[in-house]
């Protein structure tokens, strides 16, 4: 037998390419593997259109994501520097019905358990000529939800933003935290979408970014409501309060407090005026001047302190001043550190002057769209504070205040780190298990 007989016998005994296509993709219809892409192009010769190029954006993917898909198709009929990105095509999956679609490129989703997919072209002409190609996906074990946890810059945001990081960990998220942020750089980002979650007071939020004037006997309840909804129109969904009021105080010795019988802010103003104004005050100097400050407590509960009796200094010297006994009376912030050290006694603001600064978590909608599971894992943590996210008394502020003094201190006196206090407490209300594997940040 001469050689070129031979080479025409082997050819007979092959099988065509298009036949292995055909056949892979008839096995494929029958699993319900794979997805399909039909391309149309209009051919003036009865010769089919070539594809040039098909390429995925990457070889494998996370089970439930998407990639990109990409074909360069050439044809024949043109000149060689003439060639078609495809731009009416069908696409889905082998077996269902096709979607048509505009663009170059095309969208691949991942199907949801772990495996091997493909994607299958097909470019056709008039004429009824085709070509076919198919790539193969390894479609891998899925990812982790990727979520972006803010917080401002001093040791209650440290501590809110581990517990919220640390929580979102146990229940499956993957956590990035960016601490150290000023408040307006905390809310820029969260407008701009590269926070995805955090945790702000109710009264900056409601006169700083939503720029609102404070009227004294607004309560915590209603300044959260009214944040809560105007919020909403800006995509940023309120969840349940803290009701810890981070906001200015004052705060005496519990010797002092016992001595002439008092509990609120009335009975120290009652005591201003027996007194007539002779009661020495600890403030810093803003609090002195400011319209949510002295001038406007003065004001609001009828009493006026003696100049000679009020003593200034620089951020956290009242707190100095009152350790020291140099003051009977000292400005404080709600939540300060030193008042669980001390034992202080903070009086209840029970006319509701200052405004509130309820610490309370908020998502982009965005992300909460995507992952509804979101507010029902914070709003649990939400639930282990005073008042559990109801709706506030001044009891529960008071005791909410309590609580956020004493974790405070842990950092502040105990020198524990931020990421240890969130686990320690975590644990300790029964939301995560001791030895749960939490990272800190």
């Amino acid at each position: 037998m001469s050689n070129i007989k031979r080479k025409r016998e082997q050819e007979k005994e092959k099988i065509p390419v298009d036949r292995w296509i055909a056949l892979l993709s008839g096995i494929m219809a029958v699993l319900g593997w794979g997805l399909l892409i039909i391309v149309n192009l209009p051919s003036t010769e009865n010769m089919p259109p070539q594809i040039q190029s098909f390429q995925l954006s990457r070889e494998s993917v996370p089970a439930g994501e998407t990639i990109e898909a990409r074909v360069i198709v050439k044809d024949p009929n043109l000149p060689d520097d003439e060639i078609h990105y495809f731009w009416a095509a069908h696409l889905g999956r082998i077996g269902e019905q096709l979607n048509r679609f505009q663009g170059p490129e095309v969208t691949y989703v991942a199907p949801d358990q772990p495996g091997v997919d493909f994607i299958e072209v097909i470019v056709n002409d008039r004429e009824g000529g085709t070509h076919k190609d198919y790539r193969r996906i390894n479609v891998t074990e899925p990812r982790k939800k990727l979520i972006i946890v803010g917080n401002k810059n001093f040791t209650e945001q440290y501590i809110v933003g581990e517990l919220m990081k640390q929580l979102l960990e146990d229940r499956g998220f993957a956590v990035k935290l960016v601490s150290d942020l000023y408040s307006p750089d905390l809310r820029r980002r969260m407008e701009d979408g590269d926070i995805d979650i955090c945790a702000d007071y109710t009264g900056t939020v409601w006169m700083v970014p939503l720029a609102h004037e404070y009227k004294p006997g607004m309560d915590n309840n209603e300044v959260y409501r009214l944040v809560k909804e105007e919020e909403e129109d800006n995509d940023l969904i309120w969840l349940k309060p803290i009701w810890n009021n981070n906001t200015y105080a004052l705060a005496s010795w519990p010797e002092f407090v016992e001595k002439h019988g008092l509990k609120t802010l009335s009975d120290l103003a009652s005591l201003y005026r027996d007194k007539e104004g002779g009661v020495k005050t600890f403030v810093d100097p803003p609090f002195a001047i400011r319209p949510d400050g002295l001038p406007g407590l003065e004001r609001h509960y009828g009493f006026t302190i003696d100049e000679t009796y009020i003593l200034m200094g620089k951020p956290e010297a009242s707190l100095l001043g009152l350790a020291e006994h140099r003051c009977d009376v000292a400005m404080v912030f709600g939540t300060d550190a030193a008042i669980a050290e001390h034992g202080w006694h903070v009086y209840l603001d029970d006319k509701t002057f200052f405004p509130p600064y309820d610490l309370t978590p908020y998502v982009r909608k965005e992300v909460l769209d995507k992952y509804p599971e979101i507010a029902d894992i914070l709003n649990e943590l939400v639930a282990t504070f005073p008042g559990g996210g109801g709706p506030a008394t001044p009891e529960i502020v008071a005791e909410g205040q309590k609580v956020w003094q004493q974790l405070n201190a842990k950092v502040k006196i105990a020198k524990m780190t931020p990421d240890e206090v969130a686990r320690e407490y975590l644990i300790e209300h029964g939301l995560v298990k001791e030895g749960a594997g939490l990272s800190g940040s």
